[in-house]
């Protein structure tokens, strides 16, 4: 397995659940893996304290956390499209917003399936 450079994307979508967010990402930076990731998030014109969170987490783990946004309410859909569009891993990890990992582990085991079944990539 290549372990060098950017392996994984993780895609995410985030609307007017900060809550939620906050689990996500949560889940996100505790895996343990021996390849790098980042996490892409899809910020579509959300209300609350979507975007104050996002800003947070950026501060506190610079360089891993990229946002992407939107000024208007474009849906699921196109906020999915945008967020895939700014993904640079080989892989791509995508997350619903009702999706957090409670294992550490859990990105490790995607990518080791992947690098064992080339049929699935």
């Amino acid at each position: 397995m290549d372990t060098s450079g950017l392996l994984v994307s993780i895609c995410y979508t985030a609307h007017n659940n900060e809550q939620l967010l906050a689990k996500a990402i949560e889940g996100f930076m505790m895996q343990k893996t021996n390849f790098e990731f980042d996490i892409v998030v899809a910020n579509y014109c959300t209300a609350g304290e979507t975007s104050p969170v996002l800003e947070q987490y950026q501060q506190k783990h610079p360089g891993k956390i990229k946002v992407v946004s939107s000024a208007k309410t474009e849906g699921s859909l196109p906020g999915l499209i945008s967020c895939t569009k700014m993904c640079k891993g080989r892989y791509i990890a995508f997350c619903g917003e009702n999706v957090s990992w409670a294992d550490p582990g859990e990105l490790q085991k995607q990518v080791n399936f992947l690098e064992a079944n080339p049929q699935y990539q």
